[in-house]
């Protein structure tokens, strides 16, 4: 395996994939380092879609601008974020703490206490882009992830969520990235391009 800085050297956002499949295993590993992921007071707003349909996909595709990785790469995921959080977030948090920690729900007001405290005073027009923030923290995990066991990754924002929420059926949760992944095409000309980032003393400022 790759370390951290090797394989974010290694990465970059692939435009065209093989059809080559991604081992089980390796695709279990990198959701399970998704689902490791933290997020504020663990609310952990984001669930994922895997794409197998085809007809789902080639939907997507056109819903993504023709993006060629949604319908090449073997294994396409939605991120999709819950539009509200209410006491029913409130209440599974607890429940799945307590069953964690083999501990009475009652023992655990005061987090309660917290949690519904963040909910109550929240505008509903906020949680939607306060859980796109924490949910960006797994998603950047799963790039990672993917990298240092030498899987590309696609992360695509340009499609037209609207469209995918309807083909996918979403009330509740709304999509907000598109992630492809899998191995890249000899056909794909970025992966010779020079990784361009600043400088350190441009995004390190010390007082």
């Amino acid at each position: 395996m790759k370390s951290i800085i090797e394989a974010l050297n290694w990465r970059y956002a692939t435009d065209r994939f093989t059809t080559d499949p991604i081992p089980e295993q390796s695709f279990k590993t990198i959701m399970e380092a998704v689902r490791l992921a933290p997020s504020s007071m663990n609310f952990q707003p984001w669930k994922y879609i895997s794409i197998e349909s085809p007809e789902l996909r080639q939907q997507i595709f056109e819903a993504g601008y023709q993006q060629k990785a949604i319908i090449e790469a073997p294994t396409l995921l939605v991120l999709t974020i819950p539009n509200i959080l209410t006491s029913a977030n409130v209440d599974h948090i607890i429940r799945v703490s307590a069953e964690a920690r083999n501990a009475d729900p009652s023992t655990l007001t005061g987090y309660r206490k917290m949690l519904q405290g963040f909910v109550d005073k929240t505008e509903p027009s906020k949680f939607f882009d306060w859980s796109r923030r924490q949910a960006y923290i797994g998603l950047g995990i799963l790039l990672l992830t993917a990298a240092q066991l030498e899987i590309d990754t696609a992360p695509m924002e340009g499609f037209e969520p609207e469209k995918v929420n309807q083909i996918l059926g979403l009330t509740d949760y709304s999509a907000v990235t598109l992630i492809a992944l899998g191995y890249r095409s000899d056909q794909d000309t970025h992966q010779t391009w020079p990784k361009v980032r600043f400088k350190m003393e441009e995004i390190l400022e010390v007082k």
